[in-house]
């Protein structure tokens, strides 16, 4: 696959916060926020993913990794298990006039993505792969509780998905590590870009859904599903297939480090 540049503004995220949203929470920083930070554009590449994820507390153990593509002999390449799958696509139809998901249900672990957070698709959707995969086990992934992953994820937990987004554009600590890795590849290219990252998961249940904070909710894709690589593969097809999507897209896995 080609990776692709998430420059300029991320084309999902425009619908305005709500005033609830926009009260201040515990995670709010004592900064001057007359001054808006703009999340600059993130590559599609699973070394500047894992490196981003890795400063923020992802063990050495997990590291996202590059699809070459949908048959069954090229996805024997990725090292398993697999966790997630993130997806950046271009989509040839608009936010509104595609499937939404369902609120409030399918997902441990869910947030949206405000006008604020402009360009941090990529960032959620990483949030999304590694958050709704904790737990004990070799097939889990365990974050130190001191850790900026952890720190986030414990605070947040109680929060709407609304508030979350709140939250973490105020967070610093991704802030400032996010600057320096979305500088890394071609992200510094300034360019418009119709392309945006989802993540899928397969949930408690045995769901296989998509995480888009653009979405009301968590959107399912199989009723049942027992590997998230091939099932979301196999969606990831059909939707080139039917021009849900265009052949300008990337894909990566979240899984165990080689």
């Amino acid at each position: 696959f080609l990776y692709l540049i998430g420059v300029g503004k991320c084309p999902e995220y425009p619908f305005p916060r709500c005033r609830f949203c926009r009260r201040i929470t515990t995670l709010m920083s004592a900064d001057d926020h007359s001054t808006r930070y703009k999340w600059p554009p993130l590559e599609s590449d699973p070394e500047i993913f894992t490196n981003y994820m890795a400063s923020m507390g992802l063990p050495a153990n997990w590291a996202f990794s590059e699809l070459l593509g949908f048959e069954d002999d090229l996805l024997a390449f990725v090292q398993k298990p697999v966790l997630a799958v993130v997806l950046n696509a271009e989509y040839t139809k608009k936010r509104g006039e595609r499937p939404q998901g369902d609120v409030g249900a399918g997902a441990q672990f869910y947030m949206k993505q405000t006008s604020e957070l402009d360009n941090a698709c990529g960032v959620i959707a990483a949030l999304h792969a590694v958050y709704n995969n904790l737990g004990d086990g070799p097939a889990k992934v365990q974050l130190h509780p001191e850790s900026v992953l952890g720190k986030f994820h414990g605070a947040i937990m109680g929060m709407s998905p609304a508030e979350r987004a709140t939250a973490l554009e105020n967070f610093d600590d991704f802030k400032q590590e996010y600057k320096n890795v979305a500088g890394q590849g071609q992200s510094s290219r300034e360019r418009e870009t119709s392309h945006h990252f989802t993540a899928f998961i397969v949930n408690e249940a045995g769901e296989l859904r998509e995480l888009c904070g653009c979405k009301d909710g968590p959107l399912l894709i199989h009723a049942k599903c027992d590997d998230v690589l091939k099932g979301a593969a196999q969606e990831i097809l059909r939707r080139v297939n039917d021009g849900e999507i265009t052949h300008s897209l990337s894909v990566m896995a979240l899984n165990i480090a080689a």
